[in-house]
């Protein structure tokens, strides 16, 4: 059990740390900007912003829901499954 959790946390803590990144990068780079476009238009980044979570699940909700219901809740069935 132990190594099962140590395992997860070792994908896991690395994978935040990459999206965490990715996002601020996308923050500072593409808001409030024209879209970046590669190898004349085949391949375009835009920003935009998804509130929720998967299809706007919890986009209604307050910032607290979505941070326990998104955080807390998908973590404990992570560690727990």
């Amino acid at each position: 059990m132990k190594i099962k959790l140590l395992l997860i946390l070792l994908i896991f803590f690395p994978l935040v740390g990459c999206d965490r990144y990715t996002k601020n990068q996308a923050v500072s780079l593409l808001k409030g900007q024209e879209p970046l476009s590669f190898l004349n238009g085949f391949f375009s980044l835009t920003y935009h912003e998804n509130t929720g979570g998967m299809l706007s699940l919890g986009a209604d909700l307050s910032d607290e829901w979505r941070v326990i219901l998104f955080t807390f809740l998908v973590g404990l069935v992570l560690v727990g499954g």
